[in-house]
């Protein structure tokens, strides 16, 4: 498939053959099946190459061809975390679903507003959507989490780490680069938390009690 976008993607001179071939595959693929372009994104992410701004720019071309909620919740928030110019795209089409959408994804939905409040300073904002998030689904683990950090080193934030440490899943080890690009699996890992690493959650929580 040839991508109608500009963006770089992985080369054989990144010395990462297997995510390369890997990505030729997923090229051919989405000729028939353009829910691969989701996949491609995601790759597009992994160390050591980084390519943010050219998975934003994939995921936007690929909600030119599917309607998939996942499209836009993983564009909004790799286009926050990591400052692409995709965030007001993302933004708006998230905006407008967000009502739409099952608790689980609406809670995902409300949960990167509330992260995007909080880098903003709206602390009060982002309180009151991290809250609205867990109301809508309360099986995430990062919306407990930040609203823990807000809240302070107190018995609230204590309880919501709980909870958060209660609906980590036990992880499953992605053994080849299909299961790091699922959509699904890019989601819980990064997005709800519920196959983060135990050890990166306790790194999490050890550092806001400092």
């Amino acid at each position: 498939m040839v991508l109608d976008i500009d963006a770089q993607l992985i080369t054989v001179q990144d010395n990462v053959r297997e995510m390369f071939d890997y990505q030729q595959r997923l090229l051919k693929e989405a000729d028939s099946d353009k829910s691969k372009l989701i996949d491609l994104a995601i790759l597009q992410t992994l160390s050591p190459c980084g390519y943010y701004d050219s998975a934003t720019a994939i995921l936007k071309y690929a909600a030119s061809f599917l309607t998939d909620i996942r499209i836009d919740i993983i564009g909004y928030y790799i286009s926050l975390v990591w400052y692409c110019d995709t965030l007001a795209f993302f933004k708006d089409r998230v905006e407008s679903q967000c009502s739409l959408s099952t608790p689980e994804y609406k809670s995902l939905m409300l949960y990167i507003q509330g992260y995007e409040l909080w880098q903003n300073n709206d602390v009060a904002g982002a309180i009151a959507k991290l809250k609205e998030s867990i109301s809508a689904f309360s099986g995430h683990v990062h919306n407990y989490i930040l609203l823990a950090r807000l809240c302070g080193n107190n018995a609230s934030s204590m309880c919501l780490i709980e909870v958060a440490r209660s609906n980590i899943h036990v992880r499953n080890i992605f053994n080849d680069i299909a299961g790091y690009v699922n959509p699904n699996n890019y989601i819980d890992e990064f997005i709800s938390g519920r196959l983060m690493p135990m050890n990166t959650f306790n790194a999490i929580v050890s550092q806001m009690k400092h």
